[in-house]
């Protein structure tokens, strides 16, 4: 079953002072500080967000367990018909259908947005170290955006040559959720999303970025 239950607010991480799965910049450069705000603003909406659902059907659940005909009313009159109905419609529509929501319809859409956010974040980073017209490369064969990007920042910024596979497999998963979710396939989604923990793919981002600012962070006039 895939949820959202592994992922921290980001309050939260810095309270247990472990070890984060999100991206933290070492040189403080603004482009990086950036970076890290973003991320964990888009973390933190997710845990948000999903914490509020599952409030949602934990109401639900506790209505529909005190639901039910109470021995003063007659099941059989229109009270009695009524509440039974009620019932009903919570446990058999109401909570099956929040919970589907939650596990498919949320999950896919909040992973095509991190896919979405990375891209727009790597194109960031190529207007600000290039120019405007070198946030559109032109893609090779089985080329996706993010790896064009990725190659124009090696190419001519001296970043990295390889995204990290941990990072490119994410990726690469997150295209194939977008796919999915676009023509409503909605039985491969559902097995996609059960396969890793949702934190798994904020890590792997994590590992993509901290190569890239390794490599960048030389390379950038911060005024100094």
């Amino acid at each position: 079953m895939s949820d959202w239950s592994d992922l921290l607010h980001s309050d939260e991480i810095a309270a247990s002072e472990g070890e984060t799965y999100l991206f933290e910049t070492e040189s403080l450069i603004v482009e990086f500080v950036r970076i890290e705000e973003t991320i964990r603003n888009l973390n933190d909406y997710f845990v948000i967000c999903d914490r509020a659902i599952g409030q949602e059907i934990d109401l639900l659940k506790k209505l529909s367990g005190a639901g039910g005909v109470p021995e003063s009313v007659d099941p059989n009159s229109e009270e009695g018909w009524l509440l039974k109905e009620s019932k009903w419609a919570i446990d058999e529509i109401q909570i099956p259908e929040l919970e589907w929501t939650r596990r498919v319809l949320e999950s896919g859409s909040r992973l095509m947005m991190l896919a979405s956010c990375c891209e727009h974040l790597l194109c960031w980073l190529v207007e600000q170290h290039c120019d405007k017209a070198a946030t559109r490369p032109k893609q090779l064969p089985q080329e996706s955006r993010v790896e064009a990007l990725w190659r124009v920042l090696h190419e001519r910024c001296r970043g990295p040559q390889q995204i990290p596979s941990r990072a490119a497999k994410a990726i690469d998963e997150m295209r194939k959720i977008r796919n999915e979710f676009t023509h409503g396939e909605w039985d491969k989604l559902e097995q996609r999303l059960g396969q890793q923990k949702f934190s798994s793919y904020f890590d792997a981002i994590r590992e993509a970025f901290d190569l890239l600012e390794s490599h960048l962070a030389g390379t950038i006039d911060t005024g100094d």
